[in-house]
Protein backbone atom coordinates (compact mmCIF):
# COMPACT_ATOMS: atom_id res chain seq x y z
CA UNK A 1 0.00 0.00 0.00
CA UNK A 2 3.08 2.30 0.47
CA UNK A 3 3.74 2.23 -3.18
CA UNK A 4 -0.02 3.64 -3.55
CA UNK A 5 -0.31 6.31 -1.52
CA UNK A 6 3.14 7.25 -2.59
CA UNK A 7 2.12 7.39 -6.38
CA UNK A 8 -0.91 9.36 -5.74
CA UNK A 9 0.97 11.63 -3.71
CA UNK A 10 3.60 12.50 -6.29
CA UNK A 11 0.81 12.61 -8.97
CA UNK A 12 -1.48 15.32 -6.48
CA UNK A 13 2.05 17.27 -5.41
CA UNK A 14 3.04 17.57 -9.31
CA UNK A 15 -0.96 18.88 -10.31
CA UNK A 16 -0.18 21.67 -7.07
CA UNK A 17 2.77 22.37 -8.42
CA UNK A 18 2.49 23.17 -11.92
CA UNK A 19 -0.77 24.74 -10.97
CA UNK A 20 1.53 27.72 -9.08
CA UNK A 21 4.12 27.48 -11.43
CA UNK A 22 1.46 28.37 -14.60
CA UNK A 23 0.08 31.40 -12.55
CA UNK A 24 3.84 32.18 -11.36
CA UNK A 25 5.29 32.20 -15.37
CA UNK A 26 2.35 33.82 -16.20
CA UNK A 27 3.51 37.09 -14.23
CA UNK A 28 7.45 36.42 -14.84
CA UNK A 29 7.76 35.22 -18.32
CA UNK A 30 4.66 36.48 -20.32
CA UNK A 31 4.22 40.03 -18.78
CA UNK A 32 1.57 40.11 -16.83
CA UNK A 33 -1.82 38.57 -14.73
CA UNK A 34 -3.96 38.11 -18.34
CA UNK A 35 -1.60 35.01 -19.00
CA UNK A 36 -1.61 33.89 -15.59
CA UNK A 37 -5.42 33.93 -15.47
CA UNK A 38 -6.05 32.41 -18.74
CA UNK A 39 -3.43 29.35 -17.60
CA UNK A 40 -5.32 29.15 -14.66
CA UNK A 41 -8.47 28.59 -16.58
CA UNK A 42 -6.70 26.38 -19.02
CA UNK A 43 -5.68 23.82 -15.99
CA UNK A 44 -9.67 24.50 -14.66
CA UNK A 45 -11.94 23.96 -17.60
CA UNK A 46 -11.19 20.47 -18.34
CA UNK A 47 -13.32 19.66 -15.10
CA UNK A 48 -15.73 21.33 -16.59
CA UNK A 49 -15.22 20.13 -20.16
CA UNK A 50 -15.05 16.79 -19.66
CA UNK A 51 -14.89 15.80 -15.74
CA UNK A 52 -18.15 13.99 -15.83
CA UNK A 53 -17.11 12.18 -19.01
CA UNK A 54 -13.86 10.79 -17.25
CA UNK A 55 -15.56 9.71 -14.12
CA UNK A 56 -17.89 7.81 -16.95
CA UNK A 57 -15.07 5.94 -18.32
CA UNK A 58 -13.73 5.10 -15.12
CA UNK A 59 -16.95 3.57 -14.53
CA UNK A 60 -17.03 1.54 -18.06
CA UNK A 61 -13.11 0.55 -18.11
CA UNK A 62 -10.70 -1.18 -16.85
CA UNK A 63 -9.67 1.26 -14.12
CA UNK A 64 -6.09 0.34 -13.85
CA UNK A 65 -5.67 0.82 -17.88
CA UNK A 66 -6.72 4.35 -17.82
CA UNK A 67 -4.88 5.22 -14.13
CA UNK A 68 -1.61 3.75 -16.15
CA UNK A 69 -2.16 6.08 -19.21
CA UNK A 70 -2.81 9.34 -17.38
CA UNK A 71 0.01 9.03 -15.30
CA UNK A 72 1.95 7.98 -18.35
CA UNK A 73 1.04 11.26 -19.90
CA UNK A 74 2.55 13.74 -17.67
CA UNK A 75 5.75 12.61 -18.32
CA UNK A 76 5.69 12.95 -22.29
CA UNK A 77 4.03 16.80 -21.65
CA UNK A 78 6.73 18.18 -18.93
CA UNK A 79 9.27 16.30 -21.22
CA UNK A 80 8.36 18.64 -23.66
CA UNK A 81 7.83 21.25 -21.36
CA UNK A 82 11.46 21.19 -20.94
CA UNK A 83 12.88 20.59 -24.34
CA UNK A 84 10.60 24.10 -25.51
CA UNK A 85 11.20 26.08 -22.80
CA UNK A 86 15.39 25.23 -22.94
CA UNK A 87 15.74 25.34 -26.76
CA UNK A 88 12.89 26.83 -28.61
CA UNK A 89 11.04 29.45 -26.32
CA UNK A 90 13.75 32.25 -26.34
CA UNK A 91 13.07 32.97 -29.89
CA UNK A 92 9.09 31.85 -30.21
CA UNK A 93 6.65 34.89 -30.41
CA UNK A 94 5.18 35.61 -27.02
CA UNK A 95 1.75 34.64 -28.26
CA UNK A 96 3.26 31.37 -29.62
CA UNK A 97 4.46 30.52 -26.53
CA UNK A 98 1.56 31.03 -24.71
CA UNK A 99 -1.27 29.15 -26.50
CA UNK A 100 1.51 26.52 -26.88
CA UNK A 101 1.73 26.41 -22.73
CA UNK A 102 -2.14 26.67 -22.88
CA UNK A 103 -2.49 23.61 -24.68
CA UNK A 104 0.23 21.47 -22.74
CA UNK A 105 -2.00 22.81 -19.45
CA UNK A 106 -5.29 21.80 -21.01
CA UNK A 107 -4.11 18.25 -22.27
CA UNK A 108 -2.40 18.17 -18.52
CA UNK A 109 -5.61 19.00 -17.10
CA UNK A 110 -7.29 16.68 -19.11
CA UNK A 111 -5.43 13.51 -17.84
CA UNK A 112 -5.80 14.48 -14.21
CA UNK A 113 -9.38 14.52 -14.34
CA UNK A 114 -9.10 11.07 -15.19
CA UNK A 115 -6.26 10.58 -12.69
CA UNK A 116 -7.99 11.89 -9.98
CA UNK A 117 -10.81 9.93 -9.64
CA UNK A 118 -9.60 6.70 -10.59
CA UNK A 119 -7.35 6.53 -7.77
CA UNK A 120 -10.08 6.72 -5.68
CA UNK A 121 -12.08 4.57 -7.26
CA UNK A 122 -9.94 1.50 -7.94
CA UNK A 123 -8.87 2.37 -4.12
CA UNK A 124 -11.30 -0.12 -2.56
CA UNK A 125 -10.23 -3.03 -5.15
CA UNK A 126 -6.91 -2.40 -4.04
CA UNK A 127 -7.32 -2.60 -0.07
CA UNK A 128 -10.45 -3.85 0.39
CA UNK A 129 -13.76 -2.58 1.03
CA UNK A 130 -13.43 -3.16 4.76
CA UNK A 131 -10.59 -0.59 4.86
CA UNK A 132 -11.49 1.42 2.23
CA UNK A 133 -13.06 4.41 4.54
CA UNK A 134 -9.49 4.46 6.64
CA UNK A 135 -7.24 4.62 3.06
CA UNK A 136 -9.39 7.19 1.80
CA UNK A 137 -8.82 9.47 4.79
CA UNK A 138 -5.37 8.97 4.82
CA UNK A 139 -5.38 9.40 0.40
CA UNK A 140 -7.32 12.97 1.10
CA UNK A 141 -4.77 13.57 3.43
CA UNK A 142 -1.97 12.83 1.25
CA UNK A 143 -3.66 15.47 -1.60
CA UNK A 144 -3.91 18.45 1.75
CA UNK A 145 -0.74 18.16 2.02
CA UNK A 146 0.68 18.85 -1.63
CA UNK A 147 -1.89 21.86 -1.39
CA UNK A 148 -0.57 23.19 1.47
CA UNK A 149 3.07 22.95 0.41
CA UNK A 150 3.48 22.40 -3.26
CA UNK A 151 4.10 26.70 -3.51
CA UNK A 152 6.84 26.12 -0.79
CA UNK A 153 8.72 23.16 -3.17
CA UNK A 154 8.24 25.42 -6.03
CA UNK A 155 9.78 28.44 -4.21
CA UNK A 156 12.70 26.06 -2.59
CA UNK A 157 13.25 24.60 -6.39
CA UNK A 158 13.44 27.88 -7.80
CA UNK A 159 16.28 29.20 -5.90
CA UNK A 160 18.14 26.97 -7.09
CA UNK A 161 17.12 26.23 -10.73
CA UNK A 162 15.53 28.04 -14.15
CA UNK A 163 12.19 27.28 -15.43
CA UNK A 164 13.17 24.28 -17.83
CA UNK A 165 14.88 22.42 -14.81
CA UNK A 166 11.61 23.75 -13.07
CA UNK A 167 9.50 21.69 -15.98
CA UNK A 168 11.99 18.34 -15.55
CA UNK A 169 11.61 18.30 -11.97
CA UNK A 170 7.85 17.69 -12.50
CA UNK A 171 8.41 14.95 -15.38
CA UNK A 172 11.02 13.37 -12.32
CA UNK A 173 8.11 13.63 -10.42
CA UNK A 174 5.37 12.06 -13.14
CA UNK A 175 7.98 9.45 -13.60
CA UNK A 176 8.52 8.17 -10.11
CA UNK A 177 4.49 8.39 -9.94
CA UNK A 178 4.03 6.09 -12.86
CA UNK A 179 6.80 3.43 -11.23
CA UNK A 180 5.45 3.04 -8.12
CA UNK A 181 1.91 2.61 -9.01
CA UNK A 182 3.49 -0.30 -11.32
CA UNK A 183 4.83 -1.59 -8.50
CA UNK A 184 1.23 -2.02 -6.70
CA UNK A 185 -0.40 -5.26 -6.30
CA UNK A 186 -3.68 -5.18 -8.39
CA UNK A 187 -4.88 -8.20 -7.16
CA UNK A 188 -8.49 -7.54 -7.03
CA UNK A 189 -9.81 -5.52 -9.07
CA UNK A 190 -13.46 -5.75 -9.84
CA UNK A 191 -14.90 -7.39 -13.03
CA UNK A 192 -16.37 -4.59 -15.09
CA UNK A 193 -19.96 -5.16 -16.29
CA UNK A 194 -20.40 -6.37 -20.24
CA UNK A 195 -23.69 -4.02 -20.42
CA UNK A 196 -22.85 -1.53 -22.92
CA UNK A 197 -23.92 1.79 -21.58
CA UNK A 198 -23.66 5.44 -23.17
CA UNK A 199 -22.40 8.21 -21.55
CA UNK A 200 -26.17 9.93 -21.38
CA UNK A 201 -27.56 6.88 -19.61
CA UNK A 202 -24.57 6.63 -17.43
CA UNK A 203 -24.93 10.57 -16.37
CA UNK A 204 -28.69 9.68 -15.97
CA UNK A 205 -28.03 6.30 -13.88
CA UNK A 206 -25.94 8.49 -11.70
CA UNK A 207 -27.62 11.99 -11.07
CA UNK A 208 -30.68 9.53 -10.28
CA UNK A 209 -28.86 7.67 -7.93
CA UNK A 210 -27.67 10.74 -6.54
CA UNK A 211 -31.01 12.32 -5.81
CA UNK A 212 -32.58 9.17 -4.66
CA UNK A 213 -29.64 8.71 -1.64
CA UNK A 214 -30.25 11.78 0.27
CA UNK A 215 -27.07 11.67 2.16
CA UNK A 216 -25.18 11.48 -1.10
CA UNK A 217 -27.16 14.58 -2.04
CA UNK A 218 -26.73 16.35 0.98
CA UNK A 219 -23.64 15.71 1.56
CA UNK A 220 -22.59 16.69 -2.44
CA UNK A 221 -24.78 20.04 -1.33
CA UNK A 222 -22.41 21.13 1.75
CA UNK A 223 -19.38 20.16 -0.20
CA UNK A 224 -20.46 22.95 -2.60
CA UNK A 225 -21.68 25.26 0.26
CA UNK A 226 -18.01 24.74 1.91
CA UNK A 227 -16.30 25.30 -1.33
CA UNK A 228 -18.42 28.61 -2.53
CA UNK A 229 -18.47 29.87 1.34
CA UNK A 230 -14.91 29.07 2.81
CA UNK A 231 -12.64 27.81 0.29
CA UNK A 232 -12.89 30.90 -2.37
CA UNK A 233 -13.16 33.50 0.20
CA UNK A 234 -10.22 32.52 1.72
CA UNK A 235 -8.02 31.66 -1.19
CA UNK A 236 -8.75 35.50 -2.48
CA UNK A 237 -8.97 37.46 0.92
CA UNK A 238 -6.41 35.90 3.24
CA UNK A 239 -3.21 37.52 1.37
CA UNK A 240 -5.04 41.08 1.36
CA UNK A 241 -6.35 40.58 5.00
CA UNK A 242 -3.25 39.99 6.68
CA UNK A 243 -0.54 42.28 4.60
CA UNK A 244 -2.71 45.21 4.82
CA UNK A 245 -5.24 44.61 8.15
CA UNK A 246 -2.43 42.46 9.92
CA UNK A 247 0.81 44.72 8.32
CA UNK A 248 2.74 41.62 7.30
CA UNK A 249 5.25 41.70 4.60
CA UNK A 250 5.61 39.63 2.19
CA UNK A 251 7.45 36.84 3.93
CA UNK A 252 5.41 36.90 6.98
CA UNK A 253 2.14 36.80 4.66
CA UNK A 254 3.89 33.69 3.76
CA UNK A 255 4.58 31.99 6.33
CA UNK A 256 1.17 32.73 7.78
CA UNK A 257 -0.50 30.72 4.63
CA UNK A 258 1.86 28.31 5.60
CA UNK A 259 0.64 28.20 9.34
CA UNK A 260 -2.80 28.11 8.20
CA UNK A 261 -2.15 24.80 5.60
CA UNK A 262 -0.56 23.01 8.42
CA UNK A 263 -3.89 23.33 10.26
CA UNK A 264 -5.57 22.31 7.41
CA UNK A 265 -3.32 19.29 7.06
CA UNK A 266 -3.31 18.33 10.70
CA UNK A 267 -7.17 18.50 10.60
CA UNK A 268 -7.24 16.04 7.31
CA UNK A 269 -5.13 13.67 9.36
CA UNK A 270 -6.77 14.21 13.04
CA UNK A 271 -10.04 12.32 10.86
CA UNK A 272 -7.94 9.02 11.24
CA UNK A 273 -7.84 9.27 15.17
CA UNK A 274 -10.88 10.91 16.03
CA UNK A 275 -13.98 8.54 16.74
CA UNK A 276 -16.83 10.70 15.46
CA UNK A 277 -19.04 7.44 16.76
CA UNK A 278 -21.34 7.58 13.39
CA UNK A 279 -21.90 10.97 13.20
CA UNK A 280 -20.07 12.31 10.47
CA UNK A 281 -22.21 14.48 8.78
CA UNK A 282 -22.78 16.36 11.87
CA UNK A 283 -18.88 16.47 12.72
CA UNK A 284 -18.64 17.92 8.90
CA UNK A 285 -21.00 20.60 9.48
CA UNK A 286 -19.67 21.59 13.21
CA UNK A 287 -16.30 22.04 11.71
CA UNK A 288 -17.94 24.47 8.93
CA UNK A 289 -19.82 26.26 11.63
CA UNK A 290 -16.34 26.56 13.59
CA UNK A 291 -14.52 27.86 10.61
CA UNK A 292 -16.75 30.64 10.06
CA UNK A 293 -16.84 31.74 13.40
CA UNK A 294 -12.95 31.96 13.12
CA UNK A 295 -12.87 34.26 9.86
CA UNK A 296 -15.73 36.36 11.35
CA UNK A 297 -13.61 36.71 14.73
CA UNK A 298 -10.25 37.49 13.05
CA UNK A 299 -11.50 40.68 11.85
CA UNK A 300 -11.87 42.08 15.76
CA UNK A 301 -8.64 40.11 16.89
CA UNK A 302 -5.00 41.14 17.78
CA UNK A 303 -2.65 40.14 15.37
CA UNK A 304 -1.34 36.85 17.13
CA UNK A 305 -4.88 35.77 17.74
CA UNK A 306 -5.83 36.52 13.87
CA UNK A 307 -3.11 34.15 12.79
CA UNK A 308 -3.90 31.88 15.59
CA UNK A 309 -7.90 32.12 14.55
CA UNK A 310 -6.22 31.37 10.83
CA UNK A 311 -4.70 28.07 11.82
CA UNK A 312 -8.26 26.82 13.42
CA UNK A 313 -9.90 27.89 10.29
CA UNK A 314 -7.75 25.80 8.62
CA UNK A 315 -7.64 23.07 11.06
CA UNK A 316 -12.01 22.86 10.88
CA UNK A 317 -11.65 22.80 7.21
CA UNK A 318 -9.11 19.55 6.92
CA UNK A 319 -11.45 17.86 8.80
CA UNK A 320 -14.69 18.50 6.92
CA UNK A 321 -12.82 17.99 3.66
CA UNK A 322 -12.30 14.60 4.84
CA UNK A 323 -15.04 13.34 6.68
CA UNK A 324 -17.01 14.75 3.20
CA UNK A 325 -14.94 12.14 0.99
CA UNK A 326 -15.33 9.57 3.43
CA UNK A 327 -18.88 9.57 2.98
CA UNK A 328 -18.96 9.40 -0.58
CA UNK A 329 -16.57 6.86 -0.73
CA UNK A 330 -19.02 5.00 1.68
CA UNK A 331 -22.47 5.96 0.08
CA UNK A 332 -21.20 5.39 -3.60
CA UNK A 333 -22.16 2.25 -5.47
CA UNK A 334 -18.28 0.48 -6.67
CA UNK A 335 -20.10 0.72 -10.51
CA UNK A 336 -20.40 4.23 -10.24
CA UNK A 337 -17.28 5.17 -7.87
CA UNK A 338 -15.47 6.99 -11.24
CA UNK A 339 -18.81 9.53 -12.02
CA UNK A 340 -19.37 10.10 -8.09
CA UNK A 341 -15.76 11.05 -7.35
CA UNK A 342 -15.91 13.06 -10.46
CA UNK A 343 -18.52 15.37 -9.34
CA UNK A 344 -16.53 15.89 -5.81
CA UNK A 345 -13.79 17.40 -8.25
CA UNK A 346 -15.11 19.15 -9.99
CA UNK A 347 -17.40 20.64 -6.48
CA UNK A 348 -14.17 21.54 -5.01
CA UNK A 349 -12.16 22.43 -7.59
CA UNK A 350 -14.34 24.69 -9.56
CA UNK A 351 -16.90 26.37 -6.91
CA UNK A 352 -13.78 28.01 -5.34
CA UNK A 353 -13.59 30.22 -8.20
CA UNK A 354 -17.47 31.68 -7.51
CA UNK A 355 -16.57 32.06 -3.58
CA UNK A 356 -13.48 34.11 -4.46
CA UNK A 357 -15.65 36.44 -7.17
CA UNK A 358 -18.52 37.32 -4.72
CA UNK A 359 -15.55 37.77 -2.03
CA UNK A 360 -13.49 39.60 -4.12
CA UNK A 361 -16.51 41.62 -5.51
CA UNK A 362 -17.55 42.76 -2.03
CA UNK A 363 -14.24 43.06 -0.74
CA UNK A 364 -13.80 46.15 -3.44
CA UNK A 365 -16.84 47.43 -2.18
CA UNK A 366 -16.71 46.84 1.53
CA UNK A 367 -12.90 46.55 1.84
CA UNK A 368 -11.32 43.54 3.37
CA UNK A 369 -11.83 42.78 6.93
CA UNK A 370 -15.85 44.05 6.77
CA UNK A 371 -15.71 41.21 4.04
CA UNK A 372 -14.45 38.48 5.86
CA UNK A 373 -17.48 39.68 8.59
CA UNK A 374 -19.82 39.62 6.41
CA UNK A 375 -19.07 35.72 5.25
CA UNK A 376 -17.97 34.69 8.33
CA UNK A 377 -21.59 35.39 9.38
CA UNK A 378 -23.44 34.08 6.74
CA UNK A 379 -21.08 30.76 6.99
CA UNK A 380 -22.02 30.26 9.90
CA UNK A 381 -25.63 31.03 9.79
CA UNK A 382 -25.69 28.91 6.64
CA UNK A 383 -24.51 26.01 7.92
CA UNK A 384 -26.34 26.44 11.47
CA UNK A 385 -29.65 25.94 9.09
CA UNK A 386 -28.25 22.82 7.59
CA UNK A 387 -28.16 21.05 10.70
CA UNK A 388 -32.24 21.54 10.69
CA UNK A 389 -32.60 21.02 6.92
CA UNK A 390 -30.20 18.31 6.05
CA UNK A 391 -31.92 16.18 8.63
CA UNK A 392 -30.17 12.33 7.31
CA UNK A 393 -26.92 14.13 6.98
CA UNK A 394 -27.08 15.36 10.51
CA UNK A 395 -27.84 11.11 11.51
CA UNK A 396 -24.63 10.28 9.15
Amino acid sequence: MSCFYASFFLGSLCRRMFGFMAIVYGFEKMGGGQWAGIFYFCLFAPYLAVGLFSGHLVDRLPKLRLLMWSLLCPIVLFGGLYLFEEYMASGVAQLRVGVFLGGIILIYGTSYTVQYPAFLAILPEVVGPERAERSTIWVNALATVSLAYAPLFVGALRLKFDWPWLFLSLAVLSASSFVLATRVKWENQAKLSRESVTFKEGLGTLFSYIAGNRLLGQTFLVALLLSIGLTGPIEVLAPDFMSGALGFSPMQVGLALSFGGTGLVIGAFSVLRIDFEGRHGLATIGSAILAGVSIFWMSYASVTVAVLLFFVCGLMMGVSSALILVIVQRQAKPEQRGGAFSVFAIIMGGAPSLGGLIAGSLSKMEGTVVAGRWIGMVVVAVFLLCIFVFRRMRRA
